[in-house]
């Protein structure tokens, strides 16, 4: 009898350890697979990059006509709070650079390129955000971007083609940008993506200060 229950609970320890590891094998299973499931999720959830930023960024610009491109560095930032937009590049080919602030809180667009004049023009509220086409994007894969591979998604109309490629694991911050139009290609590169703006970013050039307006 004592032979016979050895047995048995022996058995039973058997059986206890089977289903023990079957257990365990099922709900490995099923970690697998939910972290699949959110990385699918995630690589398809449309990017909400925030409309304030600051970030230094690389530039490639292509004109259609065959000009050599143009390559170069500078800044991107905007505070919709604030009505203000900026983009100042410097090329390296040309040695010299392009600045155009956008003052919606002044209606006014202020605009320099290399060493000429500042011209302005007039611009009237609301300014557009630099992302409003995302919630009309359609996801359209992976592609290699320098040393990432990125999530890309694309919205196209008459007149243009955008792209913006994020880290799949931070989808709601921009790796890159790509705008292409019937006269040109732009590909833009973010380097240091934040949402603290330095001071004195939207100032007006004092050459600026006192020009003529362009309409």
């Amino acid at each position: 009898y004592e032979i016979s229950a050895c047995l048995v609970g022996s058995e039973m320890c058997i059986r206890d350890r089977v289903s023990t590891q079957s257990t365990g094998s099922m709900f490995l299973r099923s970690s697998v697979l939910l972290l699949i499931l959110y990385v699918v999720i995630q690589a398809q959830r449309l990017p909400r990059p925030s409309e304030l930023y600051y970030s230094q960024v690389t530039l490639q610009l292509n004109l259609t006509d065959g000009q050599q491109p143009l390559v170069g560095l500078g800044v991107w930032a905007q505070s919709p709070n604030e009505a203000k937009s900026l983009t100042n590049y410097r090329y390296n080919i040309l040695k010299q650079n392009s600045f155009h602030l956008l003052r919606y809180d002044m209606e006014k667009e202020f605009s320099i390129v290399g060493d000429g004049p500042c011209n302005t023009r007039a611009i009237f509220p609301p300014m557009n955000g630099t992302w409003d086409w995302l919630h009309k994007a359609i996801y359209i894969g992976q592609n290699t971007f320098e040393k990432w591979t990125l999530n890309y998604w694309m919205y196209t109309d008459t007149n243009r083609t955008i792209m913006l490629g994020v880290n799949p694991n931070e989808p709601d911050i921009p790796v890159h940008y790509f705008l292409q139009t019937p006269a040109k290609n732009i590909s833009v590169g973010f380097l240091n993506w934040q949402q603290n703006i330095p001071n004195q970013t939207f100032m007006i050039p004092n050459n600026c200060q006192n020009v003529r307006k362009r309409i």
